[in-house]
């Protein structure tokens, strides 16, 4: 679509120097999440620490994005640029360290590992 992902939104007072912050983490586009184009946001509390209540709600958008891979039925094959090498780690919790790409499981997705 044409819309576009608002993570907050961050209004400084000029005269006692305080930062106000509106969390939203949601997209504004009619074909993404639930198609809304307008959002009502609250301003975080000061007294909660927004750090944290920022980090969750990313902890949860990440989660989200990534379950998928960790669905019954899926096989992960992650591979390594230092040894140049796959590790396969199969539905049946079997781990192929020499990464073999045909199997019985079709699908299979790639992650990238740095080491």
């Amino acid at each position: 679509g044409n819309g576009w992902f608002l993570d907050k939104v961050v209004i400084k007072d000029p005269v006692t120097d305080l930062d106000y912050t509106f969390l939203c983490h949601r997209w504004l586009d009619q074909g993404q999440d639930d198609g809304k184009l307008a959002r009502e946001l609250a301003v975080t509390d000061a007294s909660t620490f927004p750090g944290s209540q920022e980090l969750e709600l990313k902890r949860e958008e990440t989660w989200a994005a990534e379950k998928w891979k960790f669905q019954k039925g899926n096989t992960l094959q992650f591979y390594n640029r230092i040894t140049r090498g796959f590790i396969c780690l199969s539905p049946d919790s079997r781990v192929d360290a020499l990464g073999d790409k045909k199997n019985k499981y079709g699908k299979v997705f790639f992650m990238w590992m740095y080491a």
